[in-house]
């Protein structure tokens, strides 16, 4: 084997090395899906459920924050007296 060819045996191998590695920090690795890409490895079971009923109550909460914001602009852009502006902040937190 000449020089050369110890250069490419030597950098396929670091490059299979870094491939290898970035796979198994990742998750990366094992199952296939329709798409034929690799899919991130499911999760055990109990952490799973604890992350989607994590992920359910944070989309419950910007849901609940965006109806928030949508009735603050409704108040702040309508042309309206003072106390009626205040009336109605007093309605909605009684809601």
């Amino acid at each position: 084997m000449n020089m050369w060819e110890a250069v490419v045996v030597i950098v396929a191998v670091i490059s299979f090395a870094k491939v290898a590695r970035y796979r198994a920090i990742s998750g990366f690795g094992g199952r296939r899906g329709n798409t034929g890409y690799d899919q991130p490895a499911a999760l055990p079971g109990p952490e799973h459920q604890a992350l989607i009923r994590e992920n359910a109550d944070l989309r419950r909460d910007l849901g609940e924050l965006r109806e928030r914001v949508q009735v603050l602009e409704r108040i702040a852009t309508d042309n309206r007296h003072a106390q009626s502006i205040s009336d109605e902040i007093e309605a909605l937190r009684g809601r």
